[in-house]
């Protein structure tokens, strides 16, 4: 199937849903659905894009490409066995996913050693690559990542940005970022641990630490010499399944 329009058009039928029902559940309005059902063209957002493929039941590079999403463990990928992954969870969807070669269409993002924590704080931010992951071009300019040789996925863990990031999603990140340009969220290191909050500037050099999960409290700190920021947040990447 070509056609974007036609694939969430089918893809809704197939699951007996209607455009109103699919409308509430993504939060947008049922004429939003006719029209991504008749034009192709129609930007969605990243955010309705997710939402949608979650509806859906499939992922966000099957309804822009057609083409479900992949990994590749070809020759010239690192493969994974470092212990600071969590390998259970990422070398058997990296295993499934995996196919020989890779699409002029896709591109080639380093995965980082390390487990980032939205929660209490994991291991110093490591430059080691561990494997490569194969996104498609289409998806990233979906959510309005360009294609760059600063971009750099880690894996997630703990749920304190459950809605942002989920524990197991992978964040394509910015390792060009080393500082705050705006408030927005970051990948942080705090007296040597890792953290992926929104972080938002207040008056006298002091940053506010922000979970989207509202069971963790916000709080307060001032920019000191322990705090160093790694990469800033640019997306979500969560395999699905059709």
């Amino acid at each position: 199937m070509s056609d974007q329009a036609e694939r969430i058009k089918s893809r809704r039928t197939q699951l007996r849903l209607t455009q109103r029902e699919v409308a509430a559940r993504v939060g947008v309005t049922r004429e939003s659905i006719s029209q991504w059902e008749k034009n192709s063209n129609q930007q969605l957002g990243s955010h309705n894009l997710e939402r949608l493929a979650k509806v859906l039941q499939t992922t966000a590079a099957w309804i822009l490409t057609g083409k479900r999403e992949k990994a590749t463990t070809s020759s010239n990928v690192v493969p994974m066995h470092s212990k600071n992954v969590e390998s259970t969870l990422m070398e058997p969807l990296l295993n499934e996913h995996a196919e020989k070669g890779t699409s002029s269409a896709d591109y080639r993002i380093p995965i980082l050693a390390v487990t980032a924590s939205a929660g209490h704080g994991a291991v110093v931010l490591s430059e080691e690559t561990t494997a490569y992951m194969e996104v498609p071009r289409a998806v990233l300019r979906a959510i309005g990542i360009e294609p760059s040789p600063h971009l750099r996925i880690i894996s997630t863990r703990g749920d304190s940005m459950m809605g942002t990031l989920g524990h197991g999603d992978f964040a394509i990140i910015d390792v060009s970022v080393r500082e705050m340009q705006d408030d927005g969220v970051y990948i942080f290191q705090l007296d040597g641990q890792v953290h992926v909050k929104r972080l938002q500037h207040l008056p006298g050099n002091r940053i506010r630490v922000i979970s989207d999960n509202t069971l963790y409290p916000s709080y307060e700190m001032d920019e000191t010499d322990n705090f160093q920021i790694c990469a800033r947040f640019l997306g979500r990447w969560a395999f699905g399944r059709m």
